[in-house]
């Protein structure tokens, strides 16, 4: 069967590739690392059309994907290598006697199409790395502030005003601590002695002083050593809009440092 014949029968199974898309990535997109890959081009017959997305996930699921079983193996393996580098990636597939006459180009792999229709498919590949959550802790204008920002910036974001509620077992995102005056050493207690990988701390350095001081004869160095205090970038940061904003540059900078290195945070 010609692979240009696909869309027929998709559209009598009512077959719809790009709201499966949708449906992942507004269901599970944020908990999840996946690829995402959009056809640039297409040359000849292929179920696919320009600007068609589908998603690889990391144990090799397609999602939305429409072409045929001839490109399905290097669009796979091009979208699980985009997730292990973090990088992004264009491929080309192409008939072998397509390949065989083109010059390598920098930046662009190049794939093999076996499918007796001989379509050429040009797609992008991004990798969607998932946003650990920012655990906020703190009831003050500030920590609201800090938990809108983090949203607007695509994080999930979880308010922590009883510190005695947050999971010892928690091992991921961002601890901002933002308690202002209220529950300050339970707060801070409490975030140390999670799993959590990152611990933003925001108070003064007379004050970080003191909480690092009490916490000492409970919490190891070394754990008290991953925090960052005084938090956010060092912008010249004055008002709370500003130190939400130098807070959430932090985190965002965490994020992409351990993205591009493809750690998980």
């Amino acid at each position: 069967m010609e692979c240009g014949a696909v869309s027929d029968i998709l559209k009598t199974f009512q077959f719809d590739p790009m709201q499966q898309v949708a449906d992942f990535e507004k269901q599970r997109g944020s908990n999840e690392n996946y690829a995402r890959a959009t056809v640039v081009r297409v040359v000849g017959s292929s179920a696919s059309r320009p600007g068609d997305k589908f998603l690889i996930l990391e144990d090799g699921e397609l999602i939305g994907f429409v072409g045929g079983g001839c490109i399905r193996t290097a669009v796979k393996r091009a979208g699980l290598e985009a997730l292990s580098t973090g990088q992004t990636k264009l491929i080309q597939v192409v008939p072998k006697a397509v390949a065989d006459e083109m010059d390598e180009i920098p930046g662009k792999d190049i794939a093999l199409n076996h499918c007796p229709s001989e379509g050429e498919v040009e797609l992008f590949i991004e990798p969607i790395i998932a946003r650990a959550p920012i655990h906020v802790f703190g009831r003050s204008q500030l920590a609201n502030a800090v938990m809108e920002l983090g949203q607007f910036a695509g994080f999930p974001v979880r308010h922590i005003i009883e510190p005695a509620d947050f999971s010892k077992t928690e091992t991921d995102g961002y601890c901002v601590i933002a308690t202002c005056g209220e529950n300050d050493f339970e707060a801070f207690l409490a975030a140390l002695k999670s799993r959590c990988p990152h611990l933003l701390l925001i108070a003064s350095r007379k004050k970080a002083a003191r909480l690092i001081e009490r916490a000492q004869a409970t919490v190891p160095q070394e754990r008290i050593d991953q925090l960052i205090t005084p938090a956010g970038l060092k912008i010249g940061a004055i008002g709370t809009a500003e130190i939400a904003i130098a807070i959430i540059a932090q985190v965002i900078l965490l994020y992409r440092q351990a993205a591009k290195g493809r750690v998980s945070i």
